[in-house]
């Protein structure tokens, strides 16, 4: 999807790898994104956020984080 701030994200697609967390597996889904004017040696004014919404079955599960990559 396309972002006003000019950031793209590809669509999500299933990893063959699986996540295990609290002794139980869970597929793994990634997405690309790419920020069409970024500019590597500039400093970020703005932290990365992401938001993963998962629904299965009636339960629906929302989170979100947010960081700079000079912190990772």
């Amino acid at each position: 999807s396309s972002d006003p701030r000019g950031v793209t994200c590809g669509a999500a697609s299933l990893s063959a790898e699986k996540v295990s967390m609290d002794h139980r597996e869970y597929n793994k889904y990634t997405v690309e994104c790419q920020e069409g004017s970024a500019c590597p040696a500039a400093e970020e004014s703005l932290p990365i956020e992401v938001v993963m919404e998962a629904v299965h079955k009636l339960k629906y599960e929302n989170y979100t984080s947010s960081f700079f990559i000079r912190d990772i």
